[in-house]
């Protein structure tokens, strides 16, 4: 069962069942698109679980009720959806198996199940309403590795930078690397060095020449 709201706080309906999915309409327009919820799996009285923004879609349209709440027994035949960034699909992964796998097939998640992105055509829906987001675009091609189905292999970045220090002698030069090192992932790299060497300056020549692009 689906519960969609629009308000500060799920509405109290009589008839629920545990498990049931909540979803918040969003008032958000993508270019004259209405799809974007906030999705929470409640498990039970005492647990529910915020997953995040997701957008529906509909029979190769938008998702948006005009009268709520209101209780669904099913999202609409042919319905799509994708949620709006990887840290989505993390949560998914944390689920139990069984829970997990029921909420994508409730949810028609296009990640789980590819061919349901077929739904969505090649037109304005797909391209500036699901995929208006690089976060969007990152779980279209990523979600799956959360999930146990096919997922976009990407490289972590490693790159060297080199930069010269107004009244440095030589040119700095920092190599960056992405890479996962002893099975530990490497998100982090730290500049370390005393006050007034430059870290704050080497950042912004780093960054420079992404924000002028």
């Amino acid at each position: 069962q689906f519960v969609i709201y629009y308000g500060r706080r799920v509405p109290t309906v009589e008839g629920l069942e545990y498990p049931y999915i909540s979803l918040f309409q969003d008032n958000w327009n993508d270019f004259g698109w209405k799809c974007r919820f906030v999705a929470t799996l409640h498990r039970d009285e005492d647990r529910e679980i915020e997953l995040g923004p997701v957008r529906i879609s509909a029979d190769g349209d938008d998702f948006h009720l005009k009268d709520l709440p209101a209780v669904l027994e099913a999202l609409p035949k042919r319905s799509a959806s994708l949620g709006e960034s990887i840290a989505y699909y993390r949560r998914l992964r944390d689920l139990p198996q069984k829970v997990r796998s029921a909420y994508v097939t409730a949810m028609r998640d296009i990640v789980a199940r590819p061919r349901r992105r077929d739904r969505l055509g090649e037109g304005d829906l797909w391209n500036k309403c699901f995929m208006r987001d690089a976060s969007s675009r990152h779980a279209w091609k990523r979600g799956g590795y959360y999930l146990g189905t096919q997922f976009e292999e990407v490289d972590p970045p490693a790159f060297d930078f080199t930069m010269q220090l107004q009244g440095a002698a030589r040119p700095h030069s920092v190599s960056f690397d992405f890479s996962e090192h002893n099975d530990l992932p490497n998100r982090i790299t730290l500049l370390i060095g005393r006050n007034g060497t430059g870290k704050t300056r080497a950042l912004s020549a780093l960054f420079e020449p992404r924000l002028k692009g």
